[in-house]
């Protein structure tokens, strides 16, 4: 089994993981609240847990040189991957790391109901410009050192309250 990159640090890495879930009906009779989801003040339960279909992550020159570097799908000793700012890097990370996931699930973007994603640049820019030509609807979050936890669960939310099938969970981080 393969670890994931780091999630913060001087170099960059984005990590993606792709979830599925069943759907499931619901019977006339049968009423859910929110209460039967909630464990305690801050935590909750899944009723259909979604499961991890997919995940693939790219680190930059400073991974490659870490002691995980041989758990990345792909290196690069370009700490920029070819373009000529941060934030266009940032973007071009999360476009290769989100097509790697979704050819390893053997999946095309229309698959996916929805994308978490975020980073720590202004606004989500490397974000919204990495993931706009993948046509999913995307929700951009932004949670600091907490991005990559909060997409995992609002995509696992969103499959656990049936509202998505297939959910994708995106963060990166550049210096």
């Amino acid at each position: 089994r393969r670890a994931g990159g780091k999630l913060r640090g001087r170099g960059m890495t984005v990590i993606i993981f792709l979830f599925a879930g069943t759907l499931w009906t619901t019977h006339k009779n049968e009423v859910s609240s929110m209460n039967e989801k909630r464990v305690g003040k801050r935590t909750i339960a899944l009723s259909h847990p979604p499961s991890v279909i997919s995940y693939a992550n790219i680190g930059g020159k400073q991974e490659a040189e870490g002691p995980l570097s041989s758990y990345f799908d792909e290196l690069s000793d370009d700490s920029f991957f070819g373009e000529k700012t941060w934030e266009k890097a940032e973007s071009t990370m999360q476009k290769k790391v989100v097509q790697r996931a979704l050819d390893q699930a053997k999946l095309k973007p229309g698959d996916l109901d929805y994308i978490c994603a975020g980073d720590l640049l202004s606004q989500c820019i490397g974000s919204s410009f990495g993931l706009r030509d993948f046509g999913i609807p995307f929700y951009g979050l932004y949670g600091a050192c907490s991005t990559m936890g909060e997409s995992l669960s609002l995509a696992a939310m969103l499959i656990d309250g049936g509202y998505a099938s297939l959910a994708g969970a995106v963060t990166s981080s550049h210096f």
